[in-house]
């Protein structure tokens, strides 16, 4: 899910009212967001056992291509937490007509007892007038609060229609490691009216069953509302 909207463009190193910029400033792009879902789901899976959330993050984006931010969410009880915050640092840049990211992320679970773990991450992508084609990927090292190495790859794609509010996208991945070959997929159109987007989506996965832990990959709709700021 899209985690952040643009706030505003402030320039590192701003002195006084008048003042000059130090030539090596930076301009310090920060932006936060707010939202409620119907659902948590991450890659197919709710964790908020299909009830609804309350969302919130804030990054910050430096011109040399740094990133650093946060994010948190209400979810279901988890080793004795009842919220995840998770913590990352990434670069991102563009080579020709392709754009690339890779980051690390710490998922936080405050009160739970052994259940933080770490993650790697990366996508490339490219833009073709209003479509976005991109692939994800994400490595989970065997640490010490996890019982296995877990890896997550999938393609995502979004396109907005032009002269309107509405972006659609559809995304999938394959999982091994937490879960026993794993295919998620999400199916969703974004309406947005100024810093407000309203979303609407169809997400499943193979893990859905019978059994409890199946209920939580079953395919469901997820409705949302994001304020950015």
């Amino acid at each position: 899910m899209n985690r952040t909207m643009s706030l505003v463009l402030v320039h590192g190193g701003l002195l006084a009212a008048g003042a000059a910029l130090p030539a090596a400033a930076q301009a310090v792009e920060l932006s936060a967001n707010v939202a409620a879902v119907t659902d948590y789901r991450f890659r197919g899976i709710s964790l908020s056992d299909r009830d609804p959330a309350l969302q919130g993050g804030v990054d910050l984006g430096f011109d040399s291509g740094l990133y650093v931010g946060g994010w948190a969410s209400t979810i279901a009880d988890y080793g004795g937490a009842d919220v995840e915050v998770d913590a990352f640092v990434g670069y991102a840049a563009e080579v020709g007509l392709l754009d690339y990211s890779v980051a690390a992320t710490a998922y936080l679970y405050p009160g739970g007892d052994g259940v933080n773990y770490g993650e790697l991450q990366g996508e490339v992508g490219g833009s073709l007038g209003p479509a976005r084609l991109a692939l994800e990927a994400a490595y989970v090292p065997d640490q010490k609060n996890t019982a296995t190495d877990n890896f997550y790859i999938g393609p995502k794609l979004s396109v907005g229609l032009p002269l309107t509010p509405l972006t659609f996208t559809l995304r999938g991945g394959y999982e091994s490691g937490f879960y026993d070959d794993k295919f998620d997929w999400e199916a969703g159109v974004d309406y947005s009216l100024g810093p407000v987007t309203a979303s609407f989506a169809v997400v499943g996965s193979t893990d859905g069953g019978a059994t409890e832990s199946g209920r939580l990959g079953r395919t469901g709709v997820v409705l949302g509302a994001r304020l950015g700021f």
